[in-house]
């Protein structure tokens, strides 16, 4: 079956099993490069993570250092407990500006409706006609939902690790009080 009849049948909805082993199996002459297809866009996919992670928890320690610094009550639970967020939020946030480029890559590799275009398709043409199209603003699309997402995702798994990992002691009324005055703190700037 070809690529273009496979996604046809997908498209107009005529194959009654609609999981990828159903359609795959559906037909006798499903290819390896039918399956290759369910793979499109890894490659951008791990240039993406890799240097997001990388940069990530390259920062994190000396941002967490720089953030602790600030901090006058270093004995405080919730001083560390907020430095931790502030660094994972900071290092999120930057890494994932930086790798913004390599995400919108991934997004298009991913999307591309031309099944035997997708498989042709590199992380390097990709980044080349992005830039051709849209230049650095095309670059960039979506850095704002992205740093959004990434930098307090990044900001609450510092801070569970810092609780789980018994680094902090603390009570559940201690939780309770600092969540009641940061929660108060955040009314009165309304």
């Amino acid at each position: 079956m070809s690529e273009d009849r496979l996604a046809n049948c997908l498209k107009g909805g005529r194959l009654k099993n609609k999981t990828v082993k159903g359609v795959l199996n559906h037909n006798p002459d499903v290819t390896v490069r039918n399956y290759r297809i369910l793979w499109t866009g890894l490659g951008a996919q791990l240039a993406r993570d890799v240097p997001f992670s990388g940069i990530c928890w390259s920062t994190l320690e000396p941002i967490r250092r720089c953030v602790f610094g600030l901090v006058t009550d270093r004995t405080s639970s919730t001083s560390v407990l907020g430095a931790n967020f502030c660094a994972g939020f900071v290092a999120g946030s930057l890494a994932a500006a930086v790798t913004c480029p390599l995400d919108v890559v991934k997004t298009r590799r991913q999307i591309e409706k031309d099944p035997s275009r997708a498989l042709k398709m590199t992380t390097r043409m990709t980044l080349a006609e992005i830039w051709r199209d849209g230049g650095m603003k095309g670059m960039f699309t979506g850095v704002g939902p992205r740093v959004a997402r990434a930098g307090p995702s990044v900001g609450i798994v510092i801070l569970e690790h810092g609780l789980s990992d018994g680094g902090v002691k603390i009570s559940s009324t201690r939780v309770e009080a600092s969540l009641r005055v940061w929660i108060s703190k955040l009314n009165e700037v309304k």
